[in-house]
């Protein structure tokens, strides 16, 4: 099938939702690592920058080595170094990476709105790049993590998504775990959509109502300036696919409940 063209058209209304099934809505930034942002001194700098935030914790990278030794597999682990540092908004509702070689910005439930999430992550990335001096971004990327509850009593899931899982014929029974991914390409474009719903089984001690998980990361592939000027355009063109690509999945009945 020939892909049909279409326009970003960022002005384009889509409903509100009052109950956003959004479990985590993220930004990130991928950089060229720098040596700039240090383990000891780099977390006082961003510390006293960092209004309404607190230091949560310091991660390293590990590489995993499998080999053949004495007739039998062996691992070995090796610490490559420091990676970045976390912290997290005194109300715990976000958390921010600042990493060697990127940053990431997370917004947990509840979710409040757009702009808020988008201003305050380009803010904070401000922040960064006073103290990592990054030369490009190599990755922008947006990504929105949602969880959809089944109707009550309802394992239907053709109620909730406008293409469930495709059963084999014969087989008319309850779904009781699935997987669907595709990755689209926006053309003439270096914007890519991966497309994710999958439902797992319920474990002991978790929310006994099932639910279907709807993962959409959006991204630009093409290395860009690290300005805000350069990146906010972009990010408005990622929520944009997103919007497209959720509410494209979804039922109405579905989004008549989320209203």
């Amino acid at each position: 099938m020939t892909p049909i063209p279409f326009t970003i058209d960022r002005s384009e209304p889509f409903p509100h939702l009052s109950q956003a099934p959004v479990v985590e809505a993220v930004i990130e930034f991928r950089t060229p690592a720098t040596s700039n942002i240090e383990e000891g001194s780099s977390r006082g700098h961003f510390e006293s920058r960092l209004t309404g935030y607190a230091f949560l914790d310091s991660s390293r990278l590990f590489q995993h080595h499998s080999f053949f030794e004495e007739g039998a597999w062996k691992t070995k682990v090796e610490d490559i170094g420091w990676k970045g540092m976390r912290f997290q908004s005194d109300d715990e509702t976000r958390i921010l990476q600042l990493n060697r070689d990127g940053f990431v910005f997370s917004r947990l439930a509840p979710y409040t709105d757009w702009s808020t999430f988008c201003d305050e992550a380009l803010a904070l990335w401000e922040v960064f790049r006073a103290v990592a001096s990054p030369t490009d971004v190599q990755r922008t990327g947006l990504r929105y993590i949602n969880r959809i509850p089944l109707p009550p009593g309802s394992t239907d899931l053709d109620r909730v998504l406008q293409k469930g899982p495709t059963l084999p014929e014969g087989l008319p029974l309850p779904v009781l775990e699935f997987h669907q991914q595709e990755t689209l390409v926006v053309l003439e474009t270096a914007y890519l959509i991966r497309l994710a719903r999958s439902m797992a089984p319920i474990l002991p001690g978790t929310d006994p109502a099932l639910g279907i998980i709807v993962d959409i990361d959006v991204f630009c592939g093409r290395a860009t300036e690290p300005t805000t000027e350069v990146l906010r355009p972009i990010l408005e063109d990622l929520r944009w696919l997103k919007n497209k690509a959720f509410f494209g999945t979804l039922t109405r009945e579905t989004l008549e409940r989320l209203k």
